[in-house]
Parts: C-alpha cells; sequence; structure tokens
C-alpha cells in the first residue's frame, strides 16, 4: 500500500467522519451514539426481507455483541437515541425509526474510494 491509496482511502472517509459529527451535533448525542445507531440499522436491515414491514428488531444482546461493549452501555445509549427519536422500541427489541438519518450515515460511508485500484504494470 503506497501513499496514494492511503490518501485516497482518507479522502474517502472524510465525507462519513463529518455526516457523523453532523449527527452527533444536531441530536447531540456522542459518537458512541451514532456508531450504536448504525450498528442497529445493520443488523435490523441484514436480516429483514424484501418488505419494511419486515425489519428484525435487535436485542441490547445482539447490539451489545455485534459491537463489543456492555450491554448496559447498549441499554443506556439505545435509551438516549429513542428519546431523540431516531430509533424505537417494541416488544421484540429495538428498530431504526428515522430511516432517512440512518440512510445518509451509511451513503456518507460508501465511497468510490472503496473500489479496489487499478493495478499498475
Amino acid at each position: 500500500m503506497d501513499i496514494d491509496e492511503l490518501r485516497r482511502l482518507a479522502i474517502g472517509r472524510q465525507r462519513a467522519v463529518k455526516t457523523m459529527v453532523s449527527i452527533k451535533s444536531k441530536y447531540d448525542i456522542d459518537i458512541v451514539d451514532v456508531v450504536v445507531f448504525l450498528v442497529l440499522g445493520v443488523l435490523n436491515f441484514e436480516k429483514s426481507s424484501s418488505s419494511l414491514l419486515n425489519v428484525q428488531p435487535m436485542t441490547i444482546s445482539s447490539v451489545s455483541e455485534f459491537i463489543g461493549i456492555p450491554k448496559e452501555t447498549v441499554r443506556r445509549k439505545l435509551g438516549l437515541l429513542e428519546q431523540k427519536s431516531l430509533i424505537s422500541k417494541t416488544n421484540y427489541g429495538f428498530l431504526v425509526k428515522d430511516i432517512a438519518v440512518w440512510r445518509q450515515l451509511v451513503e456518507s460511508s460508501a465511497s468510490s474510494a472503496d473500489a479496489p485500484a487499478e493495478k499498475r504494470p
């Protein structure tokens, strides 16, 4: 990996970091809250079938295991995200409520910088 490749990757992540900081400021939450929100959506939507009606709620344990932070921390973070109306709690777990904000976060981390660099002869 050379400096040009590292620079390309850094530039590609700049938008994602700025979006995370923007969401952090807008909702008066911390970066870990933003990460928990992102992970909840990843878990909700990766296990869903063909419709938003079939999105899978996730438990505190599921989120905790995925990101490796204590359940009690996840519980507090999810409670705060629920207060901010970013997620909702059901009898079966938690769901992303504000899909537009979650999508903005995910799309900011997707970048053409992720595409593999062309091999040079």
